[in-house]
């Protein structure tokens, strides 16, 4: 609701009407209050027949009644504040004869014609008590008796008028000053209304008054039922409320109010509109239902004589118009729905046969209005007016743009164009304007859904100012007063009602065209009639007409289109727009192109219409595409397009972050402009300017290669255009009256223009709503526009972008004709590098076509048999078109990468490899078929083969000899390769160089599965190789270099460690090489520096820095062997290298790969034990299997050394086996030379170090030699010499792996070897490696060699000539162990009472025998002794251990002894046995007692020469292993035998003589 001029304005169809009473002109006094809590908010309707229905804001259009004064007594900005005359005077006697006067309006037949209030208010101002009871009182009951609503009754005629449903309210106007405002609202604390009514009821029975004024109106005009309704409220003005000139009228002493607060003046406002919204519901509630039975009858009567759908549809348009008023639109649209379903049906009825014709009502045959503008064109068109060609081009380019965003007044598409209600109701309407009445009336609704506003509301939010969306152009060539209005964004707009808005209209648009073509026709026949016989009108005057009739049905369709487009603008689709390139700077709609210096969203002002844009490029001119290498792993970003096209692709996304609807409502607006572009296009058919004329015919006859000749497209332009214009007929635009399009037809160039700018508009729309195939599609049609506007550059840049999108689809033909164009504009611009890349995506579209079957191999040019509606497809000639594209290439700076197979087919590698008879190295066959027509040259061709096994050379290059010519149909070619290695590899691209054009073909890229290649045969598949992994196994022939690693065969523990590598040169006389070799296991270091050669006559030197050996001198059938210590720096069992030789020879430079591995484990293990003596040391060496492999010890030594002799045990004894349960036990007495003194040394150390060396071999690698030297005897005798080193290693494997413990201990006990069944060997999986002609006879012969060397003897390993060949050895430092002391002790037992030994040593049980214990130490055995220390008493302990069941000792079973060195001790002891039998001697132990300070000495105890240190001591028991033979002590025993006893009888023991007498010392 506004004030002011706002408030005469007529009621909006989309606000409830409130019409009010003013007789005492407070309205302009509460106006600005009342605006502040309108519109009423938050009204729920509970209908019987409906569900709840919430509506969230309604708005309020507030009208003064018809008998309220019209002339006030004052000016409306400064209304009078004074009191109201008394009745019977002045203005009361008005206000009675204004009631008085009032007439009731009369009611329409037609309900649904009617806009009558909903409630209506009377605005009372009383103030004080007696004004009230002498004529306030009457007035008010004299108003409520003239508009009290007949629905209050309930007779069935009044029932009938509750169409016209409405409620009353007084509305008291408390102003400021006055003896009313000082009364407060209630008398008593009731605050309600039911409080005021017993107030007022007390008041009656007391006969004096002393209620409010308000609590009074209340009684007298509320009703008293528990269903009655409040129609009183009270609103109290403050002073702050009233104008400045009407404060200055109040008096000096003003009664104040004791209520006035802010609640007491807030609560009223809220009473008065609570009941505000409650009588509009009641009302509308009331009209709804009324309406609904009304129809119900109506639409039941519908199959009666006589019913008309004209007056059926005003009845129910009613219906629906309450509910927008009321603010439920979709309630309303369902109902136009329903009336649009109604009209067709009534249409087709009438259209049937058998149906009367004015079943349902009549509706006129033609529109009057197209009939005058059918008769105005054809007048128009006779007299020769507004003919092509009079405009400027200028200003007709820039209108046609401009002039597309048209004013709301210019619509089509308009409620107000016509009284189309009253038309209906007088059945004086045809159906074309009944479909565009309806059509527009939910267009209105599903707007104002869309936008979240009413009409009105809706209008007011969209000033002149607002910047204007760009819809179709820029608004630089637009009118600022008739730019659309384009809504602001918020939060209630709904663009999915929006893109509902769009959809509808392209379906009412193709329908409608098609009944307003018929209505045009029957406008045509009327006038055929008044023109005369219709026979007999000219062909001329026949085609003018049906000229105009297209020419009108255009117009119109055009203008609803934009129409649509305007209503459906809004800011929410301008991030989108934005995000997609809507303002880009070279787009022909932005500033630039216009010519404004600042352009923007909130630009409102337009550059110069006069200025004259210039061709420029709709998007971005692309840099070149990025190409790369050949070689590169990444070749196949640049296969057809650069990957700059990978990221193009990304413009036809939507951003992120859209608003809900974004992308339905910009698909919808699309399809619109795709729609406007149609229609345009339909009108420049006639006069050729259309696309899918025959206008432009581009490339009849390009470049050969002989001849290259540049075809001028703007010559041809020319000489075609004036050869038609010649011809063509001078075209009318009679009867288009749509400004864009009379403006656009004015000119071709303002044709084009627009057109282009809706195919932008409707790409850019299409973008944002993700459509990608939609916006490809549009930019196809910019690309070609472009090209025959000769706009190369921008055309390229289309076609760029568009090329990939057809490639993707497999639309072959329009992708060959779209790059046939951009190839063309890629030679105009002279951009040779992109010119050859998209060539060779034509070349590569025509041997694909070429494949299809059903197609000639040769075929010399490319002819698309379709191709887009802008121009004919270009013929392209591709004989010796890559020839040509070779020789552009050779300028270029970088090299073009393309797929091999796109021109080549049947693409194969023969995976057998091919030695040379005279040098190392191996050739690989491949051959394809050529699929590009005439002679391509070729520099050269490579092939790169990759290694599928870790620990092999990664990759190997193979290069044909010299240039290769390329003839179409089958080509072979041998590529060579100088590298030797034994591994397997795959063939990973193959490589056509040509000039700066490489072929390639990636064959692991199109590998779909990679199964393990040495389980398949390489030829059993056929065709071409593309899908599977080929693969090819690289060996060397017998005769070619070699270089083996071994450990070495002599280690010494105390040295560094070393393998071997033994270089054999085969057949090559080398003159130069060098030898690289680098560690392929962790922690792996080779000592190179100190390499040596151990064998041979090859002569080396070491390049540290390099890390290479270069040497040179190595002639024909020789070998050498290098040794390499090295270490590791943590535990290995196995060290792995990288052997690489690169070596020349008189046939050229070669090079030999192999990453062998060799263990460095010891297969043996020595355990030593020493036993000490006085005079000797005996040690006892364990040797052992430590891999649980035999081994054959051959001789076995302990060196000896300057202080010490050895000396073996027993004499030498043949070659022993060690086995895992087997070991070998030697055994050695080491004694000190003589003169030889273990303190005494030139450095102060005796030299106590012995080597122990073993010789010995692994039963293992002398079975796996000894097969190696008969399989490779065998080879060398046969046909096959040259596959050794195919056969051999295999055989080795195999074998190594069957060889397992239990086999190599039965072949160790039965010196033989059984090699096993011939299918062990697995054969066929080595020789799928030979070619299939080879294959069989290579098998045979293995087989017979298997059948006659299966079991093999080792005898030659066994015999005792073994022992002299060279095996391995190995030295183990063994060091003399330093021990301090070593006692020699002995215990001898004494006969009794006689100090002789005893005899046997026999005893008796319990016989007392003497024993004396002799101890005696020596320090020989010391090496760290010191001499001064010699005379020195060693401080000791001993102590006797027996087992108390054997022995029982007496005597000094422990004790503490000082002695010198070899003094010896004796102590006394004496044994008694306990047991008889073989007992052996107790034992006896000796511990040193540390270092202490010697108290014999006469050298102070604190003398640190005096001090003894700790020491270490080893006993030596000279009776460790003697025994005691111990006899029971009896001599004689006397036994008694009783056999009658019981039991068998007893024995007694009668006497018994021992032989020892016991005797007690």
């Amino acid at each position: 609701m506004t004030s002011g001029a706002a408030m005469d304005r007529p009621s909006s169809s989309s606000k409830v009407t409130v019409e009010y009473y003013d007789p005492s002109s407070v309205f302009s006094l509460i106006a600005s209050g009342l605006q502040a809590r309108l519109p009423l908010r938050h009204l729920h309707w509970n209908s019987q027949s409906r569900p709840l229905r919430s509506i969230n804001s309604l708005h309020v259009d507030l009208v003064p009644s018809a008998e309220s004064p019209s002339t006030p007594k004052s000016r409306p900005d400064t209304p009078s504040i004074s009191r109201p005359e008394s009745a019977g005077t002045g203005s009361g006697a008005e206000q009675q004869r204004a009631v008085a006067g009032s007439v009731k309006e009369r009611r329409h037949q037609i309900p649904g014609l009617r806009q009558t209030p909903y409630l209506k208010i009377y605005l009372l101002r009383c103030d004080d008590s007696e004004t009230y009871k002498a004529s306030s009182r009457k007035l008010l009951r004299e108003w409520i008796k003239t508009h009290k609503p007949s629905t209050q009754s309930t007779t069935s005629v009044n029932t009938q008028e509750n169409h016209d449903a409405f409620e009353w309210l007084i509305l008291h106007v408390v102003v400021p000053g006055t003896p009313a405002a000082a009364q407060a609202r209630w008398s008593s604390g009731g605050g309600s209304a039911s409080g005021a009514e017993k107030g007022a009821g007390g008041s009656r029975f007391l006969g004096k008054s002393s209620t409010t004024i308000f609590e009074k109106i209340s009684a007298d005009f509320n009703g008293t039922g528990k269903t009655a309704k409040d129609r009183t409220a009270q609103v109290r003005l403050r002073l702050d409320d009233l104008p400045y000139s009407a404060q200055i009228q109040m008096p000096a002493q003003e009664p104040s109010s004791a209520n006035d607060d802010q609640q007491d003046r807030s609560d009223p406002w809220e009473d008065l509109i609570s009941k505000m919204k409650s009588l509009i519901l009641t009302s509308f509630d009331l009209r709804v239902r009324q309406y609904e039975e009304d129809i119900r009858e109506k639409d039941s009567q519908r199959n009666l004589p006589g019913w008309n759908f004209c007056t059926f549809f005003v009845l129910k348009e009613g219906l629906a118009r309450g509910f927008e008023s009321a603010g439920l639109v979709e309630d309303a649209l369902v109902g136009y729905d329903e009336l649009a379903i109604g009209l067709d049906t009534i249409v087709h009825d009438r259209a049937s046969e058998g149906l009367g014709e004015h079943q349902g009502g009549t509706f006129l045959d033609y529109t009057e209005e197209l009939l005058r503008e059918v008769q105005a064109a054809l007048h128009t068109a006779k007299d020769g007016h507004a003919s092509v060609g009079k405009a400027s081009s200028v200003s007709s380019t820039a209108g046609a743009i401009g002039a597309f965003k048209q004013r709301p007044e210019r619509w089509p598409l308009n409620a107000n164009k016509k009284h189309y209600r009253e038309l209906i109701l007088a059945n004086n309407i045809s159906i074309f304007d009944f479909k565009c009445y309806i059509f527009t009336r939910q267009l209105a609704l599903l707007l104002r859904l869309g936008t979240g506003l009413s009409g009105e509301a809706g209008a007011q939010e969209r000033p002149p100012s607002e910047a204007s969306q760009d819809l179709i152009g820029p608004t630089s060539h637009v009118d600022p007063e008739s730019r659309p209005l384009v809504r602001k964004a918020s939060d209630a707009e709904d663009l999915f009602a929006l893109a509902e808005v769009c959809r509808r209209a392209v379906e009412f648009v193709t329908s409608v065209a098609r009944l307003l073509r018929s209505d045009l026709y029957r406008c045509v026949r009327f006038i055929d009639k008044e023109i005369g016989d219709e026979d007999n009108l000219s062909h001329g005057l026949r085609e003018e007409l049906d000229s105009i009739v297209e020419s009108i049905v255009s117009s119109w369709e055009f203008a609803v289109c934009q129409q649509i487009l305007q209503e459906t603008a809004t800011i929410s689709l301008r991030p989108l727009l934005s995000s997609v390139g809507k303002d880009d700077p070279n787009r022909p709609d932005s500033a630039q192109y216009s010519g404004s210096s600042k352009a923007g969203p909130s630009s409102d002002r337009g550059p110069d219409r006069t200025t004259h844009p210039a061709r420029t490029s709709s998007l971005p001119i692309l840099s070149p595409p990025v190409v790369m290498d050949a070689d590169s792993e990444d070749y196949t970003a640049v296969d057809s397009f650069s990957r700059s096209e990978v990221q193009d692709s990304a413009s036809f996304l939507p951003p992120k972050i859209m608003k809900a609807g974004s992308e339905e409502l910009a698909s919808s607006r699309a399809q619109l402009y795709l729609l406007a572009r149609r229609i345009l296009s339909h009108l420049g058919h006639k006069r050729r300017w259309a696309p899918d004329g025959e206008e432009i015919t581009l490339l009849t006859a390009v470049e050969d290669k002989a001849d290259v000749e540049d075809v001028s497209l703007d010559e041809v332009d020319r000489e075609t255009t004036q050869a038609r214009n010649s011809t063509m007929p001078s075209l009318s635009v009679a009867g288009i009256g749509n400004t864009p399009l009379l403006l656009a037809l004015d000119d071709k160039t303002a044709f084009w223009k627009l057109y282009e700018h809706l195919t932008l508009d409707a790409l850019s729309h299409f973008t944002a709503a993700a459509r990608t195939k939609s916006a490809q599609k549009c930019t196809a049609d910019l690309a070609v526009l472009k090209f025959h506007l000769g706009e190369y550059s921008v055309a390229a840049s289309y076609f760029h972008k568009i090329a990939p999108f057809y490639a993707e689809d497999s639309w072959d033909v329009l992708e060959v004709s779209m790059l046939a164009l951009y190839a063309h504009c890629l030679r105009q611009l002279g951009r040779n590098g992109d010119y050859i890349r998209v060539s060779l995506k034509i070349l590569a579209k025509n041997a694909s076509d070429t494949m299809r079957p059903g197609r000639s191999e040769k075929q010399e040019t490319l002819e698309p048999r379709m191709f887009t509606n802008f121009t004919d497809p270009p013929t392209i000639s591709t004989t010796d078109l890559m020839a040509d594209l070779i020789s552009c290439s050779a300028e270029l700076q970088h090299q073009i990468s393309v797929p091999m197979d796109r021109y080549m087919r049947d693409i194969k590698v023969n995976p057998y490899i091919r030695h040379y008879d005279d040098r190392d190295g191996f050739q690989l066959e491949v051959s394809f078929h050529c699929l590009l027509e005439g002679k391509t040259p070729v520099q050269s061709m490579k092939a790169k083969i990759s290694s599928t096994i870790d620990g092999q050379p990664r990759e190997i290059w193979l290069e044909s000899d010299g240039a290769v010519t390329l003839q179409p149909g089958l080509v072979r070619i041998w590529l060579n390769s100088n590298v030797i290695t034994h591994a397997l590899y795959s063939i990973d691209r193959i490589i056509l160089h040509c000039q700066q054009i490489n072929l390639v073909h990636d064959m692991k890229r199109q590998t779909n599965t990679l199964r393990p290649s040495s389980f398949r045969d390489p030829s059993a598949s056929g065709g071409s190789d593309i899908g599977r992994t080929v693969t090819i196994f690289c060996y060397s022939r017998t005769s070619a270099l070699k270089a083996k690693l071994s450990l070495s065969k002599y280690i010494h523990l105390e040295q560094s460690r070393s393998v071997e590598i033994e270089i054999c040169s085969g057949w090559n006389s080398i003159l130069e090489g060098e030898l690289r070799i680098r560690a392929a296991s962790a922690g792996l270091r080779l000592h190179l520096a100190e390499a040596v050669v151990v064998d041979g006559s090859m002569t080396i030197q070491v390049k540290t820095q390099s890390g290479a050996i270069a040497f040179q001198g190595l002639s024909t059938a020789s070998s050498a062997k290098i040794r390499i210590p090295y270490a590791f720096e943590s535990e290995l069992n196995e060290v792995s290298l990288k052997i690489e030789v690169s070596y020349r020879t008189g046939k050229g430079q070669f090079f030999y790969a192999s990453y062998p591995s060799v263990s460095i484990v010891l297969p043996l293990g020595v355990n030593v034990q020493d036993s000490f003596k006085e005079h000797m040391l005996l040690s006892k060496f364990l040797v052992s299997t430590v891999t649980s492999v035999p081994l054959r010890m051959l001789k076995s030594t302990l060196q000896g050394s300057s202080s010490f002799a050895t000396i073996p045990a027993g004499s030498a004894v043949a070659a022993l086996d060690i086995l895992r349960k087997q070991p070998v036990s030697l055994i050695y007495k080491i004694t000190r030379k003589d003169g030889s003194d273990s303190t005494t040394t030139k450095t102060g150390k005796a030299q106590t170090s012995l080597s122990l060396s073993i010789d010995y071999a692994c039963i293992d690698e002398e079975i796996l030699r000894l097969v190696e030297a008969r399989f490779s005897e065998a080879v060398d005798e046969s046909s096959h010499k040259d596959l050794s080193c195919l056969l051999l290693p295999v055989l080795l494997d195999r074998l190594r792996s069957k060889l397992t413990v239990t086999e190599l201990e039965r072949a160790t006990l039965l010196q033989e070897t059984d090699l096993g069944p011939f299918g062990d060997m697995l054969w066929q999986q080595t020789l799928i490696w030979l070619s299939p002609a080879r294959r069989e006879s290579v098998h045979q012969w293995l087989k017979k060699w298997h059948e006659d060397n299966r079991v093999m003897s080792l005898a030659d390993i066994f015999d005792s000539s073994f022992a002299h060949r060279p095996n391995r050895r190995i030295v183990i430092p063994v060091a003399i162990p330093s021990v301090s002391v070593v006692h020699t002790v002995r215990l001898q037992l004494l006969a009794m009472n006689n100090d002789r030994p005893l005899d046997g040593g026999l005893a008796a049980v319990g016989q007392i025998i003497p024993a004396t214990l002799y101890i005696k130490h020596t320090r020989s055995w010391d090496t760290a002794r010191v001499p001064e220390a010699e005379e020195k008493r060693l401080h000791f302990s001993y102590e006797v251990q027996a087992n108390p069941d054997s022995w029982l000792v007496a005597g000094r079973r422990k004790g503490h002894f000082r002695a010198k060195e070899n003094e010896v001790l004796r102590f006394p002891l004496a044994l008694l046995p306990q047991r008889a039998g073989h007992l052996l001697y107790p034992t006896i132990e000796i511990h040193a007692l540390g270092h202490g300070a010697d108290t014999s000495s006469p050298v102070g105890a604190d003398d640190p020469s005096n001090q003894i240190p700790e020491l270490h001591c080893e006993t030596d028991y000279r009776n460790q292993a003697d025994v005691s033979i111990v006899l029971p002590n009896l001599k004689s025993s006397t036994v008694s035998l009783d056999p009658g006893g019981p039991n068998g009888g007893n024995a007694w023991l009668l006497d018994a003589e021992q032989r020892v007498e016991a005797t007690v010392s």
